[in-house]
């Protein structure tokens, strides 16, 4: 039923894209309706399949040998399409049809949390943009103004409040790849997914208007209101099938087989005996014969090497797992999980946001996340007792670390973000962090952005053809220019 499902999506969407003269083709005896069921699978499809290669390889998870991402590589951010538009695009669609068709109030819930979800995505790329003006074409308005970043999140917050109202406790949704149509579990995804976004604004906790604590708390606090994730089973993840147009994105890709693992994530899981590095990566097939069971047989590859110095370290070097690369159906692709929860609740205990033990959040985020990956518990038990025993001394070092290493081939760009995030002035609560960053990346000789890490991508061109003033406005009030190193408004301590 999934698989039916994803290509029906697939046609509605494409027929939604393709706009130039469709009236002179179309059939005046179909129904032009699309039931609300039937976009929300469309859009689902869309929004939790995005795999971010580039954005994985800019986190340090792994390299390509042949120079591939090589803007990522070399840290020479380029401009973004910002593709989470074509997909609101569809979400506005549905709340056209929600209206149009009566629908119950739990799809407009879920519009209001995919507003949320991408307008997230996409400020967090380049900073302020249209957004209370977006998509509002149909409405005469062909230049939106671009909000401040401060507004956008306020507004997405709002969006995501009012979501949970709207999506029951009980109940079934029809049209639903993700949860097999349970809405107690999208409901417990939009308030975890307002988790993160309320600790991805750690540095705001001075904005009043904001209110980020209690905001936080107030989620934390009411389970019955605000029900979260409770365990793997409500992890948010993409599902493959076994047929055409329905495989794991790197079946069929010619470039996976080239991806080694980077010594930043390389070093991490070797040093401490992480048993996730079985798991997520393959032994070198030279020398033959080595143990996989042994982490120093793990061989990696330096961020930021030329194409000259990698690519004849492809026998030498460990791949990534054939369980992402060589099966039609492969690992599903995760984008907020149970175990991301719980480290985000380590952080927030750590702050004193919540009450409970850093600890214990942390222990249930490595936990998870190994279970997730199948690892069996008496390894995890030896794991948890070794180098990543919790030290509140070095904890929230300790919670990002762990964090950023479960990221791992999921997620999009939340592992590069986070990691930013920790590198900004101001992020450790005792104020005297430097800008390095849990953890600490590599910068790499092929650097082209004068040694350092960029904090942004730069708008899409075609916004300077066709919306230039409001465009040229919000460059220079944020940055002066569309500079990559630019400091957006989340990154600046308040």
């Amino acid at each position: 039923m999934k698989l039916k499902l994803l290509y029906i999506a697939l046609s509605v969407l494409a027929l939604g894209g393709c706009t130039k003269g469709f009236n002179d083709i179309e059939n005046e005896n179909s129904s032009t309706i699309v039931p609300p069921s039937t976009l929300f699978t469309g859009i689902s499809r869309s929004t939790f399949t995005s795999v971010a290669e580039a954005a994985q390889q800019a986190s340090q998870f792994y390299v390509s040998l042949n120079g591939g991402a090589l803007n990522e590589i070399t840290y020479e951010f380029g401009r973004n399409a910002l593709s989470e538009y074509n997909i609101l695009r569809n979400v506005e669609k549905l709340k056209y049809e929600i209206g149009r068709q009566n629908a119950p109030a739990y799809y407009l819930g879920l519009v209001k949390f995919f507003r949320a979800y991408l307008f997230v995505q996409a400020t967090q790329k380049v900073g302020d943009l249209p957004y209370s003006e977006a998509l509002k074409a149909s409405e005469g308005i062909l230049s939106p103004k671009y909000d401040s970043q401060r507004d956008i999140y306020i507004g997405v917050l709002k969006e995501l409040e009012e979501a949970n109202e709207l999506i029951p406790a009980t109940g079934t949704i029809t049209g639903d790849i993700i949860f097999d149509g349970t809405l107690l579990k999208w409901k417990k995804l939009v308030n975890t997914f307002r988790l993160r976004v309320l600790m991805s604004l750690s540095l705001k906790t001075g904005d009043s208007g904001l209110d980020i604590v209690n905001q936080f708390k107030s989620i934390y606090e009411n389970p019955v209101k605000y029900p979260i994730m409770a365990g793997n089973v409500d992890n948010c993840e993409f599902k493959y099938y076994n047929a055409t147009g329905a495989y794991h994105y790197w079946y069929t890709a010619p470039d996976a087989k080239n991806y080694r693992m980077c010594t930043t994530l390389g070093d991490v899981l070797k040093t401490n005996k992480d048993p996730r590095l079985f798991k997520y990566f393959e032994v070198p097939t030279s020398p033959a014969g080595l143990n996989s069971t042994v982490h120093d047989n793990y061989k990696s590859i330096d961020h930021g090497v030329a194409t000259s110095v990698s690519s004849p370290l492809e026998l030498t070097t460990s791949k990534i797992n054939s369980r992402y690369i060589a099966q039609p159906i492969g690992v599903s692709y995760m984008q907020l999980s149970y175990s991301e929860l719980q480290f985000i609740l380590a952080e927030a205990s750590y702050r004193g946001w919540i009450t409970g033990n850093p600890e214990t959040f942390y222990n249930e985020g490595i936990r998870s996340s190994c279970l997730y990956h199948g690892v069996i518990t008496a390894d995890i038990n030896t794991f948890l007792a070794g180098n990543v025993k919790y030290d509140n001394a070095i904890g929230l070092k300790q919670i990002n670390i762990q964090r950023w290493v479960g990221y791992f081939q999921s997620s999009n760009y939340e592992a590069l973000w986070n990691q930013r995030r920790t590198r900004v002035k101001g992020f450790d609560i005792s104020n005297t962090s430097s800008e390095l960053g849990y953890p600490v990346f590599r910068i790499g000789n092929v650097n082209k952005n004068d040694g350092k890490i960029p904090n942004r991508y730069q708008y899409y061109l075609q916004e300077a053809y066709y919306n230039e003033k409001n465009l040229t406005d919000a460059i220079q009030r944020q940055f002066g220019d569309d500079n990559i190193n630019g400091v957006m408004w989340s990154l600046i301590k308040q």
